[in-house]
């Protein structure tokens, strides 16, 4: 939950992910450098240094991703359901007349 809070945590998760299979969970820690770049230790123990171009990159990723996601809830938060009017009622069909015949 706390990867969920911590913006350098998700940023260390954008990092680590082309380097991690699926089925390993957050990066166990990460800092950053004084150059800007960033240190991540995965979740599998590896420390993965990036630069700070990675990690301008990986922000400004991150920063695309969370407009597109805004832009999305605004535009599904101004559509109007529609309401379809019911169909009319079938008219009444006059009773069917056999007189022997098929």
């Amino acid at each position: 939950m706390a990867a969920n809070c911590n913006p350098d945590l998700i940023l260390a998760k954008t990092l680590a992910a082309p380097f991690t299979p699926r089925s390993q969970g957050n990066p166990l820690s990460c800092r950053r450098t004084a150059e800007g770049g960033m240190v991540v230790i995965a979740a599998d123990g590896r420390k993965l240094w990036f630069d700070a171009a990675e990690v301008n990159r990986a922000q400004l990723e991150l920063k695309v991703k969370a407009q597109q996601a805004e832009k999305a809830e605004n535009a599904a938060r101004k559509r109007v359901p529609v309401r379809l009017p019911p169909p009319p009622p079938e008219p009444p069909q006059p009773p069917h007349q056999n007189n022997g015949q098929w």
